[in-house]
């Protein structure tokens, strides 16, 4: 059996013949393998630093923005243990670094993610630092206030000094404790101090300022510079003159609702009532005096008439005033008077004192309380005259006014409709005294109308339409004169 020979080896493989242009193929082939080779790991290593360095900024833009969450968060949390920020910061960079897979690129990244949490780790210390130096100066500004009010409710002078030394000596640990500076602390010091002896002088002015004004003198608000005395001296003397003020006020409207009171109850009071109400300061001791003299004259129980005349000025004559519970007093007194006169009634004393007491509050609720009051004035007068210029029987124009001033019992009455309801009064009275009126919508203007006719026949002109105009016009312009 023939016998198969062996390769050992490819070196023991002769070509039988090599030519040059067989060599050269052979190299050309392998360099280009090489090239190719040497390409491929260059685009791998280029696709590998391209998903390393994408994952890398995915990675530190994550982490950057979860530190600066945890950083804002710590400006208003109620966590201020900065060892829990610490975890926190940790658990960013291990959670951040998970999403990059090669271990020397992650290695790298927590590297300099160490450097970004340094600068987190500091801004947090220092806001919670600073948060809680703010506490410690509220709850200093908060404790201040409080022993600021024990300061100035101290019965002596002696605790209110006690006083002064816990405060500088709080503050005092709040500099040493590194809260406030030690300049911030002489300022506050010396700003609380000035400050509570103030409030104490403030607070003696209002509640008495005759006696605070006596201790100012005498020095019981401790050491005050001459101008400071002064001062306080000026705003003791203000708060003075601003009780009395207030008093006389709060007089004239008590007076004033008492007068209005008694009036309307006249027949109903007795002089043992004025004369407690006037004991109690309660009543205007002029006003008093007339009432208690009118219901001792027999004739106050009688029915006698009123001057109607004297009634009338009353009412037009009402006065705006500086308030209107002092120009009220001011009509009560008057009327007081003329009820002690024998001029006016009990009761139509009442009546007048109900009504115009009614036009005075409803003044109140204007905004322009006194044009009001002259407003009602010029109502008084519009019962004076019937168109044409006659002149209106005064006991009739006093009802007519007193029937107006009746009416207006709605609070929000406007000057329109008080006008209007003026015009009904007034064309009441024109009827009733000319019953050829009686049907008709409009008696002022008939009545004017019935007096133009009547003067042009009596002067012998025409009466038709135009000359009847004419003459209404004349007969208006000259009411208004």
């Amino acid at each position: 059996m023939a016998k198969i020979p062996r390769l050992q080896s490819s070196a023991q493989v002769r070509p039988t013949s090599t030519s040059p242009g067989a060599r050269l193929q052979t190299t050309n082939a392998g360099k280009n393998q090489q090239a190719i080779g040497e390409a491929v790991s260059v685009l791998a290593d280029q696709v590998q630093k391209i998903i390393t360095d994408t994952e890398i900024t995915k990675a530190d833009t994550a982490a950057r923005r979860q530190l600066k969450e945890l950083e804002v968060e710590a400006e208003t949390s109620n966590i201020l243990d900065a060892s829990e920020y610490q975890k926190r910061i940790e658990a960013i960079g291990n959670e951040t670094s998970r999403g990059i897979s090669l271990p020397a690129a992650r290695s790298q990244y927590k590297a300099n993610f160490s450097n970004q949490a340094l600068i987190s780790d500091f801004n947090i210390r220092r806001t919670l630092t600073n948060r809680r130096i703010d506490e410690a100066v509220a709850t200093m500004g908060e404790n201040l206030d409080l022993m600021r009010e024990s300061y100035v409710s101290a019965p002596s002078e002696k605790e209110r000094e006690l006083l002064l030394k816990q405060m500088k000596m709080k503050i005092d640990n709040r500099v040493a404790s590194r809260i406030i500076k030690a300049e911030e602390g002489r300022k506050l010091k010396n700003k609380t101090e000035k400050d509570w002896k103030q409030a104490t002088i403030r607070v003696a002015i209002a509640e008495d300022s005759e006696a605070a004004k006596v201790g100012i003198i005498n020095g019981d608000f401790g050491d005050l510079t001459a101008d400071e005395s002064a001062k306080w001296l000026e705003v003791a003397d203000k708060k003075t003159e601003k009780n009395k003020a207030e008093a006389q006020v709060a007089k004239e409207k008590l007076w004033s609702d008492t007068a209005a009171m008694v009036q309307e109850n006249i027949l109903g009071v007795t002089v043992e009532d004025i004369a407690r109400l006037m004991t109690d300061g309660k009543m205007d001791p002029e006003l008093g005096k007339d009432l208690i003299n009118f219901k001792r004259d027999k004739k106050s129980v009688g029915f006698f008439e009123s001057d109607s005349k004297t009634a009338l000025e009353l009412i037009r004559d009402l006065d705006e005033g500086v308030s209107l519970d002092q120009s009220f007093l001011k009509f009560s007194r008057q009327l007081g008077r003329d009820m002690q006169s024998g001029l006016i009634n009990a009761k139509d004393g009442s009546e007048l004192s109900i009504n115009i007491k009614k036009i005075y509050e409803l003044a109140k609720k204007k905004n322009n309380p006194n044009k009001f009051i002259k407003f009602m004035n010029s109502i008084g007068n519009f019962f004076t005259r019937k168109p044409g210029g006659e002149q209106i029987n005064s006991d009739d124009s006093y009802r007519s006014t007193i029937q107006l001033l009746s009416e207006i019992a709605d609070e929000t009455a406007s000057e329109a409709s008080i006008r209007d309801k003026a015009r009904e009064v007034k064309n009441e009275l024109l009827r009733r005294d000319n019953p050829t009126l009686m049907d008709s919508e409009d008696p002022t203007e008939s009545s004017y109308r019935l007096q133009a006719v009547d003067i042009l026949k009596t002067n012998g002109y025409p009466t038709d339409e135009s000359n009847i105009k004419a003459a209404i016009e004349q007969l208006k312009q000259n009411d208004a004169k």
